[in-house]
């Protein structure tokens, strides 16, 4: 009997976890959790991924981000991003704490409020 024995179909996951699994409990996790489409990078809530897109449209996001964060040129690619890195930086654009834009998320994010800034986050966390 194998070291890890569990009850699932015959993956390639589980094959690669079961020949890993005499590396030890670590890189059996760690293999685990590299093939994991469904986990999230942050917390998510539907509600306000749906208000965190409505509000990329009022704002004109699409305009420089291109749609669903997907970035261009200089312009960075948020979609996907950790979802505490896109809050601080929405924050930290609106606080002035971060300043390397030339105004332009500056400005934008003026606009936006605490729930703003956590819809957006959410959104953008939620896109791969």
């Amino acid at each position: 009997m194998n070291a890890l024995h569990w009850h699932a179909p015959d993956t390639p996951l589980r094959a690669s976890v079961i020949r890993a699994s005499a590396l030890g409990f670590g890189v059996v996790i760690g293999l685990a959790l590299a093939a994991r489409p469904w986990l999230q990078l942050g917390p998510s809530y539907p509600a306000k991924v749906a208000a965190g897109k409505k509000k990329t449209d009022e704002v004109l996001c699409p305009m420089c981000h291109l749609g669903e964060f997907a970035g261009q040129n200089e312009i960075p690619r948020v979609a996907g991003q950790h979802y505490q890195y896109v809050k601080k930086q929405l924050a930290d654009f609106k606080a002035r704490r971060r300043t390397n834009d030339a105004g332009n998320m500056t400005s934008v994010a003026s606009t936006l409020s605490d729930e703003d800034i956590e819809n957006l986050a959410q959104y953008a966390t939620s896109l791969y």
